[in-house]
């Protein structure tokens, strides 16, 4: 028995040994920062960001495009003959990072009426142009230091044209659609300039159901807060397209405005 009660007593207290030593200030913040690393360290690494932009693209539009079999039609615009024949316009962009992996989407929108001419101005008349572009791609950041962030990008980028053109005298009247999808790949950057303003950029090439797409950005970032930025810069785009009787050649290019909201 008295053997019996000296092994207890030698065991409680080394029990009571280790509970005091575990209570100490060192064995404390050892054991909150092990569990602290345990359960921040996956919450880091699976964290989002999620950026929308809504914009206004200042842009003028130039190239040719034919209808049902009429001769290509040359279209020559600059914003300010566009603005007053735009009837309705969209655009916005959501953007979500991750640790390495993000997702990029784009909707663009614009219904438009103009004047158009015929090869050597023969011809005149009015054209209704519908355009819509939607980009829907992965992201991989490939280079990041405290100055920059480099993200590779790959995805799909879908068209779609429906345009009605009349040309006097004659007169001549055709109409036409056409929709597609281009594979798209790229390359985006930004560039820290201080600690609120930054340089955005992005070029993008796609193929596939056009002969060629083509999309480069450039714009400067101010962060107002960390809710909201704003920035300005300057896109062009041009796309490369012919099926059938419909053909489309433009370019589209011009400053760009836009407002960013931080989730």
């Amino acid at each position: 028995m008295v053997g019996t009660l000296g092994i207890q007593e030698n065991l409680a207290a080394r029990d009571m040994a280790a509970r005091s030593a575990m209570t100490t200030p060192s064995w404390r913040a050892a054991l909150i920062g092990a569990l602290g690393l345990g359960l921040a360290g996956p919450a880091v690494a699976g964290e989002l960001e999620t950026r929308a932009t809504l914009y206004l693209w200042a842009s003028g539009l130039t190239g040719t495009q034919a209808l049902a079999g009429l001769p290509p039609t040359d279209v020559d615009l600059g914003f300010d003959q566009i603005l007053d024949k735009v009837d309705m316009a969209a655009a916005g962009l959501v953007e979500v990072r991750g640790d390495r992996a993000g997702f990029l989407g784009e909707l663009n929108y614009v219904k438009l009426s103009a004047k158009a001419a015929g090869p050597g101005g023969a011809l005149t008349g009015d054209l209704t142009s519908k355009a819509t572009f939607a980009l829907l791609a992965g992201t991989w950041k490939v280079d990041e230091t405290p100055a920059r962030r480099v993200d590779l990008i790959g995805g799909v980028k879908y068209f779609r044209f429906s345009n009605a053109l009349t040309l006097a005298p004659g007169p001549v009247a055709a109409s036409g659609h056409a929709d597609w999808v281009d594979a798209t790949v790229g390359v985006k950057a930004s560039f820290a300039l201080s600690d609120t303003w930054s340089l955005k950029t992005w070029a993008m090439l796609g193929a596939g159901g056009s002969d060629l797409s083509w999309d480069v950005l450039a714009a400067f970032d101010y962060q107002i807060n960390d809710t909201w930025s704003a920035s300005l810069g300057y896109r062009a785009t041009g796309v490369d397209y012919a099926s059938g009787s419909f053909s489309y050649d433009m370019r589209q290019y011009g400053p760009i405005i836009g407002l960013t909201r931080r989730f």
